[in-house]
């Protein structure tokens, strides 16, 4: 029981996570406790089949899985596996191309088979595995299932297919196809309660699609749901607005946003904009104002470095982002952004 949740760890927890260790720790368990029950056996197989697949052994993942749903376990007997295994198992699946047999596993093999953890798989294709490519083949899929009307509540089933659809479509940059999901889901408006707009703007404005952003922004405002968010709606609009060179509204609605909740992130903002229409005493003092109410923000020594490479002295702005770096901000953002280009090679 001990080394299964050591193995857990190694699997699942960020922090831990060592796919190779886990490995060596369940060959041990499994080669000192030839006659262990099936049960535990079943569980085995199974932490092996996530780390293979961590380890993208796809092929060596999926045959563990195999010997996992030949065996019993309570709750989860012959020809079952959890939910969380038998996604893993149909990732595998559809990373070596097999779609058919994915479907066959998800519709099939188990008795209470069901579109819920098919629309599962298509959610962690998505989040978790960032297989945006394989999420559109995999969505396009089941839309095209003659047996997806069957299931009660379908249509939430499959207004959730096209939101993911719209999700991988944006990550993508397929404008055509992201159009076509956005303009399917907009018509079945109604069927997920909400339309997460916001979400689909924060998307779009984290892939550059800042007029989009601000037309889903604008549908998300005048929503009912929306008062409690509206600090969030006016700061992710300022984003919008700075990141395509419109600085002086992009002021305005970090203004707008702070004005309402008082919270450190508009505020902070301020500082690009204020660099780029010169205002340097401005941005000066938003630094240093948010310095003095938390001198461990990263994103504040992030934004600030600009005004270094404004004033000529590179050495300071490298200082400024390794700064940020030491306080958790991930350097890999840091790299994507082009107006510091000049300077991230020397971080």
């Amino acid at each position: 029981d001990v080394m299964k949740t050591i193995v857990d760890y190694l699997i699942n927890h960020q922090q831990f996570m060592n796919y190779a260790l886990s490995l060596e720790f369940i060959e041990k368990v499994m080669k000192g406790n030839e006659d262990m029950d099936s049960s535990t056996l079943k569980h085995l197989f199974c932490q092996k089949g996530q780390a293979y697949a961590g380890l993208q052994k796809y092929g060596k993942a999926i045959y563990c899985f195999k010997k996992a749903l030949n065996l019993d376990m309570f709750h989860f007997p012959k020809g079952s596996l959890q939910d969380e295994h038998l996604q893993q198992y149909g990732f595998c699946l559809l990373k070596l191309n097999k779609k058919k047999e994915a479907v066959s596993l998800m519709f099939n093999f188990r008795s209470d088979g069901s579109i819920g953890n098919a629309v599962s798989l298509l959610i962690d294709l998505f989040e978790k595995h960032k297989a945006f490519q394989l999420a559109i083949v995999w969505g396009e899929m089941l839309l095209n299932l003659s047996s997806l009307h069957e299931y009660p509540n379908s249509q939430l089933y499959i207004s959730k297919i096209y939101l993911y659809l719209t999700y991988a479509t944006i990550r993508l940059k397929d404008e055509s196809q992201m159009e076509k999901y956005l303009d399917e889901l907009s018509a079945m408006e109604g069927t997920l309660h909400d339309i997460p707009y916001g979400q689909i703007a924060l998307l779009l404005f984290e892939e550059g699609f800042f007029s989009k952003s601000l037309h889903y922004l604008d549908i998300h405002e005048v929503s009912p749901n929306s008062k409690n968010n509206l600090h969030w709606i006016y700061n992710l609009k300022g984003c919008c607005h700075s990141d395509s060179g419109n600085h002086q509204k992009g002021i305005e609605y970090f203004q707008k946003s702070f004005d309402i909740e008082r919270w450190i992130v508009p505020y902070c903002n301020l500082i690009r904009p204020y660099i780029h229409l010169k205002e340097f005493d401005k941005a000066q003092k938003v630094f240093h104002d948010v310095l003095d109410f938390d001198p461990y923000y990263s994103w504040n020594h992030y934004q600030f470095s600009l005004y270094h490479i404004e004033k000529d002295d590179p050495q300071m702005a490298i200082a400024s982002l390794k700064k940020a770096i030491a306080l958790g901000f991930d350097v890999n953002e840091i790299k994507k952004d082009m107006e510091l280009k000049t300077i991230v090679e020397h971080l």
